[in-house]
């Protein structure tokens, strides 16, 4: 929300009149986002999205259905905005390490005890990186080596080899 008179900035791409004075504006930077519209709620671009992180319905249960018989890799499926919306690379690269999965693992592999694993702690993220970006460092749990391997083409990963069987 800013007054009208403000001059756009670089990074907004839409703009809103509420009345004489009052804008919102969308910032984003990285063009993620979108403005849609909808009589009802709904949009194609939305209906095949999967769950917030935050729902109830968003567990280990949840998660284990979702995977049975699937062969991408785990971290690939985590990031799967048909699956679970939100997770980029290091939400995948700390909750991976914090449950000692290697990423490379298949997704069908993986036992619902260790979809368990996870400590769900909210602001774990913003406090204390383990992995992501801590490459050529040592784990704080195992002291073996950070490293980083590409994965999906493009998509960089911290490993922790000693860690993440």
């Amino acid at each position: 929300m800013v007054d009208i008179k403000t001059p756009l900035l670089k990074n907004e791409h839409f703009e809103l009149q509420f009345n004489k004075s009052i804008n919102m504006r969308l910032n984003d930077p990285r063009r993620f986002g979108a403005v849609l519209f909808s009589k009802d709620g709904s949009h194609k671009l939305l209906n095949s999205l999967g769950i917030k992180p935050l729902e109830a319905a968003f567990n280990d249960g949840y998660l284990y259905q979702k995977s049975r018989n699937k062969q991408q890799n785990i971290k690939a499926f985590i990031m799967d905005r048909k699956i679970v919306v939100g997770v980029g690379n290091i939400y995948a690269c700390e909750s991976l390490f914090m449950a000692n999965i290697n990423p490379q693992c298949k997704t069908g592999d993986i036992t619902l005890q260790d979809f368990s694993q996870v400590d769900g702690n909210l602001e774990y993220f913003t406090q204390n990186l383990s992995v992501y970006g801590c490459e050529n460092k040592t784990c704080h749990l195992c002291k073996g080596k950070i490293t980083r391997i590409i994965q999906n083409q493009t998509i960089p990963h911290s490993i922790v080899k000693k860690c993440q069987t």
